[in-house]
């Protein structure tokens, strides 16, 4: 339990993915935090017994580790700052110590916290007090300009969820 609050704390403290800092909640947009709910309890979640929906078409992880997302199939790239009020460093944190290891070719994946955001995302935020229902609140900074986007209720499908799994592994450049 040590480590989750050490992980948590990593991203009140303003530290991501990669050591960039997190930055502030868009002017007039949602506060990000670690969690919703402060401690986690360290309990196991059922990551991959989640519902099996995303908000995102498409999920990318460049070399430091960050985070890009299509809302459509052939959007524009997003980068990833909070889910539901929760930051990418939050969601990291959380899908490292709390969904247990990943399956993969010749044992336990490297990549673990990377499915659990592209693939797991209801049954992750659900860990941290923030359920994501039909939908789902975004904070994102635009790719080419870094202007803050904030797009509140975007729809959570099966749909986009089939396109994330598929698109994701082969948009991995991250090695952490």
């Amino acid at each position: 339990m040590i480590r989750v609050m050490v992980l948590l704390m990593v991203g009140w403290l303003g530290v991501g993915c990669g050591g960039d800092p997190v930055p502030p909640a868009p002017p007039g947009g949602p506060p990000l935090q670690a969690t919703a709910c402060g401690e986690f309890d360290g309990s196991v979640i059922d990551c991959a017994g989640g519902p099996q929906l995303s908000p995102f078409a498409c999920v990318r992880f460049d070399a430091g580790c960050r985070v890009d997302v299509r809302l459509e199939t052939d959007g524009p790239w997003y980068r990833l700052e909070g889910v539901n009020g929760v930051t990418v460093a939050g969601l990291r944190a959380l899908a490292d110590s709390a969904c247990g290891p990943v399956g993969g070719p010749g044992g336990v994946s490297v990549s673990g916290w990377k499915k659990r955001l592209a693939e797991d995302l209801p049954a992750l935020l659900s860990g941290v007090c923030a359920p994501v229902d039909d939908t789902a609140d975004l904070v994102l900074r635009a790719g080419e300009t870094g202007a803050w986007v904030v797009r509140e209720r975007v729809p959570v499908t099966a749909e986009k969820r089939s396109e994330t799994k598929a698109c994701w592994t082969q948009h991995d450049d991250c090695r952490g």
